[in-house]
């Protein structure tokens, strides 16, 4: 139930045009220089553009997806994340990273990581065992600290 209701608040949070990004947690100070995250990238069909700019495919799942589904789907990945089931397996379902989703891979972030630098921000803002959104040009990413 307690899952039932905090997707729902997020869900209707982002209809209504409100930011699917943690703002909360974006919001304070870093609390780490190293931090190990595993995340769920999600994409829409209006980054097809952009992936190509920068010469990478666009997720098929992504391609007959809004913005707005996008948001949706991450706010219940995050309620999900937030109440404690395993992480991994909502990798393999969801992700559209091609390097991580397969494996649960965990990557290793530190402020001068060649990485999109909202989810270098975000990573190392998490507590150990916090989850959060934020976006970048990849998309949205629900990501969770690991350690």
């Amino acid at each position: 139930m307690r899952i039932l209701a905090s997707s729902l608040l997020l869900v209707i949070a982002c209809a209504s045009g409100k930011s699917a990004e943690s703002g909360d947690v974006l919001g304070r100070s870093a609390q780490t220089d190293l931090a190990e995250v595993q995340h769920v990238l999600l994409g829409w069909s209006s980054l097809e553009s952009s992936y190509r700019t920068m010469k990478l495919p666009l997720d098929p799942r992504a391609q007959g997806r809004t913005q707005t589904d996008a948001e949706q789907l991450a706010a219940q990945i995050l309620a999900r994340c937030r109440a404690g089931e395993p992480f991994e397996p909502m990798m393999q379902q969801y992700s559209e990273d091609p390097g991580s989703a397969p494996t649960g891979m965990v990557y290793t972030v530190k402020p001068d990581s060649r990485m999109a630098q909202g989810f270098v921000d975000l990573a190392l803002r998490l507590k150990p065992g916090e989850c959060g959104i934020v976006k970048t040009q990849f998309g949205l990413h629900v990501v969770k600290r690991v350690r």
